[in-house]
């Protein structure tokens, strides 16, 4: 399937059962590397409110040219869920878009550049 093909119809008249499929796969140059693209860093900052926990994540991308998409996936610890209205501040880091999942205890960041 050429890159340049952005929607794929299928339509189907009568009875039955049908089964679609649909993969697309792409390859880069040098995928494989013993050396990390990214270094990450947290810190987990004291609590000043009994069962509040403060995690920052710092990601630096170490090599040159633009990353492309990227996507950051948080685990929370153990017990802690993620406060909803402090995802805005991962949106004004550059994030196209902070989702959660798994009860609000994973933060899933996707960046672009």
């Amino acid at each position: 399937m050429s890159s340049q093909i952005k929607n794929v119809t299928l339509k189907a008249t009568g009875e039955g059962t049908a089964i679609t499929q649909l993969s697309w796969q792409y390859n880069t140059v040098n995928a494989s590397t013993n050396e990390p693209s990214f270094k990450i860093r947290y810190e987990i900052e004291e609590a000043t409110i009994e069962n509040i926990l403060s995690m920052n994540v710092y990601i630096s991308y170490l090599k040159k040219g633009a990353t492309g998409m990227t996507v950051i996936k948080v685990t929370l610890p153990s017990g802690y869920i993620a406060d909803l209205e402090a995802l805005d501040d991962v949106k004004k880091s550059g994030a196209k878009r902070v989702e959660t999942q798994n009860e609000n205890t994973i933060i899933v960041a996707y960046f672009d550049e």
